[in-house]
C-alpha cells in the first residue's frame, strides 16, 4: 500500500462521509451540505489517499498572523497506527512554520497526549480537546 498526500479541497462528498463514518464522527455526516461546507472554508486541507480511496485527512483554520487550529486529523480505523497522522500532522506544522502559535485540537486520550508532549505540544487543560504548541520537532520514525 502507498500512501499519496495531497493538498486539495475538492473532496466528493462521498470519500468525506465514508471517512467520517469510519471513525464514528456520525455529526459531521447527518448534514452532508454542512460537512462539504466545513471543508471548502477551511484554511488548508491535507489528505491522505490509498489509490482512489480518501484514508485520512487534517484541516487547519486560522488568520494566517498570529494563530492556526489543526483540527480534526482523522484516519480510518483500517489504517490508524501507522504513519498517516504523523504525516498529516507534520505537513500541517511545516506549511505553517511562519505562524507562532499552533494549536491543535484534538481528543484527549492518554496515547495523543503522551505523543503530543512528546513533539512539544503543551496540554492546556487536562480534560480539553486542546493542545498548543510554539516550536516542534518531529522525528521521521515517530507514529501515533
Amino acid at each position: 500500500m502507498k500512501i499519496v498526500y495531497k493538498t486539495i479541497k475538492n473532496i466528493e462528498i462521498e470519500q468525506l462521509n465514508n471517512l467520517y463514518e469510519s471513525i464514528s464522527w456520525l455529526n459531521y455526516v447527518r448534514d452532508p451540505s454542512i460537512l462539504e461546507k466545513m471543508i471548502l472554508n477551511t484554511r488548508q486541507v491535507f489528505s491522505a489517499w490509498d489509490k482512489e480511496e480518501l484514508v485520512g485527512l487534517a484541516r487547519v483554520v486560522g488568520e494566517e498572523a498570529d494563530k492556526v487550529y489543526i483540527q480534526d486529523i482523522l484516519v480510518k480505523k483500517d489504517y490508524q497506527g501507522g504513519k498517516i497522522e504523523y504525516t498529516l500532522l507534520k505537513k500541517a506544522l511545516e506549511k505553517n512554520a511562519q505562524i507562532p502559535q499552533k494549536i491543535l485540537l484534538t481528543e484527549s486520550s492518554r496515547n495523543v497526549i503522551r505523543y503530543c508532549r512528546k513533539e512539544g505540544f503543551t496540554v492546556s487543560e487536562q480534560e480539553a480537546f486542546g493542545l498548543i504548541i510554539n516550536e516542534y520537532s518531529i522525528k521521521k520514525e515517530d507514529t501515533f
